[in-house]
């Protein structure tokens, strides 16, 4: 028989509060090698060596998505970090898309946040096959789905999974080309229950429907070296991170 898990979490999904870079890490950061770098939108984790985010972490909250619009934005530099740890707009070839993994639109709340969106301290080089279809579908489906939940808090990043004299990069600052991409995502259904699930797909042109990519946070885990949401208590972890498959209504 399948145990219903209950725990007691304060009003965070349903109360309305100003934006603040510490709610984005409410239930941990991962730890790991690189810089920390607190934004009003995200808060993630700068890899100085690979030039890329290695996570990045945000409270998508239900109402935080206007209906309108976008504006374009502009990618620019984040002057937060050493000049020699920046990247730039020009570092990406055609061959590749400037991909950020706090995206937009998930962001367009407010200009501050919108613009934050841009800093090329929150974007990978994403395959455009990939961050223009599939990719871009998964989005989509996690803004839907944290808007029927209430909001859902979502951390998204990259993995560099090479073998044996495989790295791959491009620019002349050497930025790292990411073999996948994951999607870990932690939500309180209505029942009051903490759920998670996550999503892994590799940087090239897809092949298969998005519920093909479905993973447990385990398996993120276990791919990218990083442990997820360990402010939770470690009996629950253990429960809801071996959850697999996609929830009803993503």
């Amino acid at each position: 028989m399948k145990k219903l898990l209950f725990v007691f979490i304060p009003l965070f999904l349903l109360t309305g509060y100003t934006p603040d870079p510490e709610a984005h890490i409410r239930f941990g950061a991962p730890a790991g090698s690189g810089r920390i770098l607190k934004k009003t939108g995200y808060v993630l984790m700068y890899g100085g060596s690979k030039k890329n985010p290695l996570w990045v972490s945000y409270h998508l909250k239900k109402g935080y998505i206007p209906q309108k619009e976008l504006k374009n934005g502009t990618f620019k530099q984040d002057k937060s970090l050493p000049p020699e740890l920046r990247t730039k707009r020009g570092d990406y070839p055609a061959k590749y898309d400037r991909c950020p993994m706090a995206p937009a639109v998930d962001l367009s709340y407010s200009d501050k946040t919108f613009e934050e969106a841009f800093l090329m301290s929150n974007v990978c080089p994403m395959e455009p096959w990939l961050k223009r279809g599939l990719w871009k579908e998964a989005e989509a489906k996690v803004r839907n789905f944290a808007q029927s939940q209430g909001g859902a808090f979502v951390v998204t990043g990259p993995v560099f999974d090479y073998k044996k004299g495989a790295k791959k990069t491009i620019g002349q600052s050497g930025i790292y080309v990411p073999t996948h991409f994951y999607k870990a995502l932690l939500y309180q259904s209505a029942d009051g229950g903490m759920h998670a699930f996550g999503l892994i797909m590799e940087n090239k042109k897809p092949d298969k429907k998005l519920s093909a990519y479905s993973v447990s946070v385990d398996e993120i885990e276990k791919i990218s070296g990083f442990d997820f949401f360990a402010e939770l208590p470690a009996q629950v972890q253990d429960i809801i991170e071996k959850e697999k498959g996609f929830p009803a209504g993503f």
